[in-house]
């Protein structure tokens, strides 16, 4: 619990100071043009993002400090630079008359360095899409250059800068916006040699910004749902195969249905190759996260120890099962017991007149063919689409046997069940 909340605290501190820091990379640049008529707002603005890049340079060293003498070196070879120049009150410059002094606020904005770290670390979330958080960190630092942009063209035009910001910030964006995406309408052009020469700039950065930005949103765009996409490629090769070989409709649709709601419950990964995939410990830990409380239901488990259930929950084999479909049949010889993920099933009788139970999600059913294989006193179908776990008479007996004294148990829980049933 108690990592869990310093997680919490950790991210929310990251997110204040990201916030802190895109206020500034936007306020500073603003406040440098627009001095005349800002200096109250900026100073309180500066005081603002000063106490809190102060605080995050106590709140990263500690954090370093914490993580032992080699962190705290690496935190102070690096990071301490960054988050300590970033500390400075340059604020107080505000009021200077010195215009070359007051462009040292702009040292400042190196703390954007840390919200680069941290979207960066954002990418590996996998929360939300990938292609969907670099989409909107492209669009961010767009947005972002779309500004100095914006402020250089400002700061080079010869108007009176004490009125009228809003206005003047708003016509130099329209100018930014049309110069970068080279559309270029020339209702506001250069006049004074320095715009010029910006201006040629700003063409050829926005050329090749344009190119990169409509590539990267095309790919970006194609990828944005790349299961969906491997989903479909498999489905219809499927498909195809099912009408190479010239299956009947009705069962082509039913083949369809499947893949559809795999696509919907799981978006069509299999369960069982997933996990095989990952290295033992973690399966084992997903496995028993997924399956342990409906295994302790089960009463020949109840005072099994832990290792057990989880060597029977790793051997639980995934199956589903469509509407209707026969789990199993009165009569046969049962060998497996069932445990419902998702879904439900109905007991009914051998000539299915007779329903005697709905079974759902966390309930079970069969646990009696573990003990002894016997005929099936009933017949459950599926009431729609089912995950159902399988296990088997013989892979309970291997797994048992490696725990003498449960087995025990169960042998004469199995003698007990058979006296019952007069075997």
């Amino acid at each position: 619990m108690h990592t869990a909340t310093g997680s919490s605290r950790r991210m929310l501190w990251e997110i204040t100071t990201a916030v802190i820091t895109i206020y500034a990379t936007i306020e500073i640049p603003l406040g440098l043009v627009f001095s005349g008529m800002r200096q109250t707002p900026v100073l309180v603005a500066e005081a603002l993002i000063t106490a809190v890049f102060v605080a995050d340079l106590f709140y990263r060293y500690r954090d370093a400090s914490a993580g032992g003498p080699e962190a705290r070196a690496q935190y102070l070879k690096g990071w301490l630079w960054i988050d300590g120049l970033a500390s400075i009150p340059f604020g107080t410059l505000v009021a200077t008359p010195f215009r070359a002094l007051r462009l040292l606020r702009l040292l400042r904005l190196v703390k954007l360095l840390r919200v680069s770290s941290a979207v960066n670390r954002l990418k590996n979330v996998q929360i939300i899409n990938p292609s969907v958080v670099r989409m909107a960190v492209l669009m961010f630092w767009i947005l972002l250059t779309a500004h100095f942009v914006a402020i250089g063209w400002i700061a080079l035009d010869a108007v009176d800068r004490t009125h009228h910001a809003r206005a003047q910030y708003l016509q130099a964006m329209y100018w930014t916006s049309t110069t970068l995406t080279t559309i270029g309408y020339g209702d506001i052009t250069p006049v004074t040699p320095p715009q010029t020469i910006y201006t040629i700039f700003i063409q050829i950065l926005g050329a090749g910004l344009y190119g990169f930005v409509i590539g990267s949103i095309a790919s970006l765009i194609a990828n944005i749902d790349v299961a969906k996409t491997q989903f479909r490629e498999k489905l219809e090769r499927i498909n195809t195969f099912l009408r190479y070989r010239s299956i009947p409709g009705e069962l082509q649709t039913r083949v369809n249905d499947y893949y559809e709601y795999l696509w919907n419950s799981r978006r069509g990964h299999e369960e069982a190759t997933i996990l095989d995939e990952l290295p033992l410990s973690l399966r084992t830990q997903i496995a028993y996260h997924i399956n342990s409380e409906i295994i302790e239901k089960v009463p020949i488990f109840q005072g099994a120890g832990e290792q057990l259930i989880r060597d029977v929950i790793l051997n639980l084999q995934a199956t589903v099962f469509l509407p209707d479909d026969y789990i199993v049949r009165k009569g046969e010889t049962g060998r497996e017991m069932y445990f419902i993920s998702r879904g439900s099933v109905r007991v009914v009788s051998g000539d299915e007149q007779t329903t005697y139970a709905t079974l759902t999600d966390g309930q079970f059913f069969g646990e009696i063919a573990l003990l002894l294989a016997t005929e099936r006193t009933a017949t459950i179908r599926a009431n729609d689409y089912c995950d159902i776990y399988r296990l088997d008479q013989e892979t309970f007996n291997r797994i048992i046997e490696r725990y003498p004294g449960f087995a025990e148990h169960i042998r004469e829980h199995a003698e007990q069940r058979r006296q019952e049933m007069g075997l």
